[in-house]
């Protein structure tokens, strides 16, 4: 019985300093990214978000919104804030396709494949296809995303000219390969960058 418990509190004390070690390189990762302009503040998200309304409300009000994760959400939430009026926001639900744990299927929902990615979009959508909409993300690395997604709710109805996609921030990547969003608040050299949430995806 002794044995257990010694097993037990060796146990502990090794995964208490795994946990331990993670968190500090962590945190060093942040402050690193504070430094070098790779992050953004909960501040900074207000304001981005309401700069990126500036830049394309004169020209386009959307009537939806679509995010493909919980992250656009929060980036969603901030522009629908920005209008007067009741705006829906559909949110899709993402998945790493490097994970080996099973990917589930996802009724009632459309699926989107990009080289990371395996996205599911809501079927209802498209109830509105001659609506104005927005797609909107908190961090375009390639632009395939946005872009998977656009084309899929092109092949389901949605005229181009009714899409517009957002992204508070796009890297050099996505601008080079010509998919940067069409509108977006900041450009970072790299895919290295960090959000109140965690590191960018």
């Amino acid at each position: 019985m002794d044995y257990i418990g010694l097993l037990i509190g060796l146990l502990g004390i090794i995964l208490s300093f795994i946990f331990h070690t993670k968190a500090r390189k962590a945190e060093k990762e942040t402050i690193e990214a504070i430094k070098e302009n790779k992050s953004l503040s909960w501040s900074e998200l207000q304001a981005g978000s309401s700069d990126l309304c500036k830049k394309f409300r004169k020209d386009f009000t959307p009537d939806i919104i679509l995010t493909p994760n919980l992250r656009g959400g929060i980036i969603s939430e901030l522009i629908k804030d920005q209008f007067e009026k009741h705006i829906p926001v559909f949110t899709g639900q993402i998945f790493w396709k490097k994970t080996s744990v099973h990917t589930p299927e996802i009724p009632d929902n459309f699926q989107i494949k990009t080289g990371k990615w395996i996205l599911y979009i809501p079927q209802s959508i498209c109830a509105f296809k001659e609506s104005k909409l927005l797609i909107v993300d908190d961090f375009a690395m390639s632009g395939d995303t946005l872009w998977g997604i656009k084309e899929k709710l092109i092949d389901h109805g949605f005229r181009e000219e009714n899409i517009k996609t957002v992204s508070l921030v796009t890297t050099k990547v996505a601008i080079d390969n010509s998919k940067e969003p069409d509108y977006f608040w900041r450009v970072n050299e790299s895919s290295d960058f960090y959000f109140p949430w965690g590191k960018a995806k």
